[in-house]
């Protein structure tokens, strides 16, 4: 940042910060309303006719009564001012539910929990009520976290037994009359009340968007989600129809592993200093960040995200609002008002933040909880597509290290985490990722064993049956090295033009591909995406070259090859080596295609329509060479001859290499 930027930076941050210190809540008057100000302690609360059974569940028809809810009401039409009153009604019951379980032993409980059993969480329900009866700062709101991604997953798929497609929104699953038809009006509506509206409670969304602060949230709220979705098992219990579950996300261990460790020093003193430091984080929240602290020291990972997933968001709400200067947007909007939600925080055409935050900083952010091909963290934990437990630390690790980073960016400090972080999910990421594998895959055909009397030819009898690959080979390698040497990675780009060097190269020369952090133009998504299916369409080659060479060796050496197959062997394996050559080809030109929109070269600058039909002629040539090569079609003496013409083609097309660049020959 410039002097002067600092300077009204820091201004920037006195104001909000004074602001924040006198804001008793981030709530708006009508929400605050209902959470707080219509809440009566147990003692004083108007009591009423008890509305729970005997299996501590709620009773649909006392709750009718006590709510003064009619069979065909429907509450998404009734005026603003109703639903404070069924509000203030509301909480009676809550006290009840509360009390009453707060004096019913273990034993007795287990009946509860089998009305669990519906939603396949009953054990990871059971042991997030245990730690909430603690009642600790932080123990009610991590409570109705879980409870709430638990039910709104479990509920879609009581929704797929009348269903087809799930509503993405948890209001919008609840208003649909098939969940109704299952579970009846008074449930659905008691339920649309609790975490359905934003004209009622709203307890999901102000609790998974960090709004509130412990002393906000009342345990008899939690203990009511508890109660409500052993209810609905009880009412279940009559479905004949068993409740199709479905898959919960896996891979999340997988996507970690595309990341580098978190910062080393997420020491719990050194990391609760900076936050609590900040004049981003208001004091009452600090509790959230110990108890986060607390989970990811204890190896409770999921947990760890569970409680710092809402305040990170809530943390870059402050950011937001310190870059536009609108303190207001501080607090959740009323029903007619949108608040800022993370897609906001995180958008990329927002120049204000990205100044703020830094690119490197907000391109984890949104690897981590936006980017469709990343961990998602956020939509998938409050919508109850993970299990806590498949979290790994690595994620976990990162949510505090980029709060940390947030931090730090608003306090003098030599430290800013996360200033040179490139993304790895983005899609042009991803596809660098893709080729350098796809390279080394295809590097190691030669390793793979050969009869004797047949080894791996060397280059120049590759380029005696096929000049036309030395040509092209060639003619592609002489841009790279122009650009390595450019870009200053290499003194001698003459050493860099071996074919069995092209992974090292290709490392070289995707580290000059820049990911962008503003989104990618739509003249170029068709492309990339093309050429992504052409790297896939070559790792499929891979694969049936791969285990082709594996399988015919062990027929041969076992006798078990006949005379003919004998003779189709031996031309796959004098293909094998000319398809690699031409592979590598292709994989150079999806590379060089890739660094030149990295550079921000649009596609309309040279003939959009002609530069998407060079690159589905790249495509078509290996999709077919893959469709070939299985052990089915066994098709090697085509696949020889469509590499040949694929060579001879892209020697002839003016979008093979930037035109800046002239043709090498083969000599």
């Amino acid at each position: 940042m410039k002097s002067v930027d600092v300077l009204t930076m820091n201004v920037k941050i006195e104001e909000v910060a004074d602001r924040i210190s006198h804001m008793e809540t981030f709530l708006s008057p009508n929400v605050h309303y209902i959470f707080v100000e219509s809440r009566q302690s147990e003692d004083s609360a108007v009591r009423t006719a008890s509305c729970l059974t005997e299996q501590y569940t709620f009773d649909w028809d006392k709750i009718m009564t006590s709510l003064n809810l009619s069979d065909n009401v429907h509450i998404l039409s009734q005026p603003v001012h109703w639903f404070p009153e069924v509000a203030k009604r509301m909480w009676p019951i809550f006290h009840e539910a509360h009390s009453v379980l707060a004096n019913v032993d273990s034993e007795t409980m287990k009946y509860f929990w089998g009305f669990c059993r519906w939603t396949g969480k009953e054990k990871d329900l059971k042991e997030l009520y245990e730690d909430f009866r603690s009642y600790n700062d932080t123990s009610t709101v991590e409570a109705i976290l879980f409870v709430t991604s638990v039910l709104e997953r479990s509920l879609g798929n009581v929704y797929l037994l009348r269903g087809k497609t799930v509503p993405f929104l948890l209001r919008d699953l609840l208003a649909t009359s098939e969940l109704k038809s299952i579970l009846g009006t008074i449930p659905t509506i008691f339920l649309q009340l609790l975490v359905g509206t934003p004209l009622s409670f709203n307890a999901r969304n102000l609790v998974w968007h960090g709004f509130l602060h412990p002393a906000e949230i009342a345990p008899s709220l939690a203990t009511a989600l508890f109660v409500a979705v052993a209810s609905i098992g009880q009412l279940l219990s009559a479905e004949l129809a068993s409740i199709p579950h479905r898959p919960q996300a896996s891979d999340l261990s997988e996507l970690a592993k595309h990341m580098e460790p978190p910062p080393g020093d997420l020491v719990p003193h050194a990391v609760l200093s900076v936050l609590t430091e900040s004049p981003l984080i208001p004091s009452r929240h600090i509790a959230f960040w110990t108890s986060a602290l607390q989970h990811y020291h204890r190896g409770s990972w999921g947990r760890c995200c569970l409680v710092a997933l809402p305040q990170l968001e809530h943390l870059a709400r402050v950011a937001y609002c310190v870059a536009h200067n609108c303190p207001s947007r501080l607090l959740t909007a009323e029903s007619t008002t949108r608040y800022l939600t993370l897609d906001d925080l995180l958008d990329t055409s927002d120049t204000s933040m990205l100044f703020l935050l830094g690119e490197g900083l907000l391109q984890l952010l949104r690897d981590l909880l936006s980017l469709p091909t990343g961990p998602r963290l956020r939509d998938r934990l409050s919508h109850g597509e993970v299990d806590l437990a498949d979290i790994p630390s690595c994620l976990a690790g990162h949510l505090l290290g980029a709060a940390t980073a947030i931090a730090l960016r608003f306090r003098a400090s030599s430290t800013q985490p996360y200033s040179n972080y490139t993304s790895r999910f983005h899609n042009i990421a991803i596809l660098k990722t893709a080729i350098l594998q796809t390279a080394k895959s295809i590097t190691m055909w030669k390793q793979c064993p050969r009869p004797p009397e047949t080894p791996w030819p060397s280059w120049n009898d590759v380029v005696n049956v096929n000049k036309d690959v030395c040509s092209l080979y060639q003619h592609l390698t002489k841009y790279l090295t122009a650009t390595l040497t450019h870009e200053k990675h290499v003194d001698d780009a003459d050493n860099w033009s071996r074919l069995e060097d092209l992974p090292n190269i290709l490392k070289v020369f995707l580290s000059s591909v820049h990911i962008p952090i503003m989104p990618i133009p739509k003249s170029n998504m068709e492309a990339i995406t093309l050429l992504r299916q052409t790297i896939d369409s070559i790792e499929a080659i891979n694969s049936n070259v791969t285990s082709s060479l594996e399988m015919k060796i062990q027929l041969l050496v076992t006798h078990k090859l006949r005379s003919r197959q004998r003779i189709t062997y031996g031309r796959f394996l004098n293909v094998v080596p000319r398809l690699e050559a031409v592979l590598k080809c292709v994989i150079i030109i999806v590379s060089v295609h890739l660094f030149e929109m990295s550079m921000v070269h649009t596609i309309t600058e040279r003939d959009q329509a002609t530069y998407i039909r060079f690159l589905r002629t790249v495509l078509q040539f290996v999709a077919l060479t893959a469709s070939s090569s299985t052990h089915e079609k066994n098709r090697w003496e085509e696949i020889d001859t469509l590499s040949r013409q694929f060579c001879q083609q892209m020697l002839q097309n003016k979008h093979l290499v930037p035109m800046k660049h002239t043709v090498g020959t083969c000599k």
